[in-house]
This record gives structure tokens, sequence and C-alpha cells, in this order.
């Protein structure tokens, strides 16, 4: 019972490293930048806190890569890997999918009138930050990190110690409860479900990556395109 409550804990470790760079950063921004838009700030805070914990969770993914963490153990179980996609296709494939998965969440979110039940005040303050931190930053910096937190690190050490299916749902509430409100977290969860299917198939974040790229990417550009036309 004592070595599964640590290996949980290693489990749920990064992200709370995460939350740790993000609270830091959120007070140092209060503290020394309190005249900065709100909006500028929240997406700074996001960007910089994804790009200092990158370089040592690639570190950490590694190494339990090594220890034959999933998905290295699996690699040559060639039985699994039910079909074979071009590259130059699967990129394009993922890219489309995670853009028509975001359209389709958003209309089922105003078809179902949950702006008007909930706040997206996450989602809005990001969005009000300047387009170049928004592309690069919230359609290409953000979607690799948490990957490489939620699925590379979270989902494959949680599948070493409880069962797939369960190791799915769990991750899945963690990353929709990580997006801050409900609306956020309505969206991330079946989000997270398929991002998951992706690298069980693959056993590689390539694909996950690129999905979640066209999901973020969307949201950024629709968005910069209804203010333009505003």
């Amino acid at each position: 019972m004592e070595k599964t409550a640590r290996d949980f804990c290693g489990a749920v470790l990064p992200v709370f490293i995460h939350f740790a760079a993000v609270s830091f950063l959120s007070m140092a921004g209060e503290t020394f930048f309190p005249g900065t838009d709100t909006g500028l700030r929240v997406t700074g805070v996001t960007v910089l806190a994804a790009a200092m914990c990158t370089p040592l969770f690639t570190a950490m993914y590694r190494r339990d890569l090594r220890r034959g963490r999933f998905p290295a153990g699996e690699c040559s179980d060639e039985k699994k890997r039910r079909w074979e996609i071009p590259a130059a296709l699967l990129f394009a494939l993922c890219l489309a999918a995670g853009a028509a998965c975001s359209a389709a969440a958003g209309a089922a979110m105003r078809l179902l009138g949950m702006y008007r039940l909930f706040s997206n005040e996450t989602q809005e303050m990001l969005l009000s930050s300047p387009p170049a931190l928004q592309i690069i930053g919230i359609g290409l910096i953000v979607p690799v990190f948490e990957e490489l937190l939620y699925r590379g690190l979270v989902y494959g050490r949680v599948r070493s110690l409880i069962p797939r299916r369960w190791a799915m749902i769990l991750c899945s509430l963690l990353f929709a409860t990580g997006h801050g409100n409900v609306i956020q977290a309505l969206y991330a969860f079946p989000m997270a479900i398929l991002l998951i299917a992706l690298y069980e198939r693959d056993r590689s974040l390539a694909a996950p990556v690129l999905f979640h790229i066209g999901a973020n990417m969307f949201t950024v550009v629709m968005h910069l395109l209804g203010a333009a036309a505003a």
C-alpha cells in the first residue's frame, strides 16, 4: 500500500511542479509588473511556465522510457500497430481532426447554452493577449508542453499502476480539472480521451501533439479573425 501511494505521488508530481512554476511566475508578475494587462500577464505566465518546465519534463520522460514505462515497454509489439499511415498524411489528418473537434465542441457548448450558464473567463483572458503570443504560445508551445506532461509523463506513469481504462479516465479528469473552469473542463475531458487514444495507437506523442495544436490553433485563429472582422 505504501509503495502504491508513493508511485501515485510520483505519477502526479510533474503536475505539482508545473503548478509551483505557475504560482511563482504569477506572484513575480504581480510584484514586478503590477500595471500589466491581465490577459497579457496570464498568457505570459502560462507560456513561460510551459517553456520553463519543458526541458525538465523532457528529461523525466526520457528516463521513464529507459525504465520501460509506456510506451517503451510495448514499442516492439507490432501486433498492436493495426495500420500504418504516411507521415505527411498523419500530420495533416491530426491537425485537421484537432481543428474539427474544437469547432464541434464550441458548437455543442453554444447549442447547450453552456456559455450562458458558466464563465469562460480563463480562455477569454488568454485570447485577449497579443496575437503573436496567442499563436506561438497558446497555439504551439502550450500543446507540446501539455502533451508531454499529461500524456507522456502522467498517463504513462498511471497506466503502469492501474488498468488502462481507469488510467484513461483518471488522467482525463486530471487534465480537465487543470483547465480552471467548467467550460474548459467539459471541453478538455473528451479531448483528453481522444488524445490518449492517439497516444495508445502510435506509442508516440507526435499524433496527440499535432491534434492538440490543431485544436488550439483553430480557437486562436477563429478568435483573431472575429476580432479583425469586428
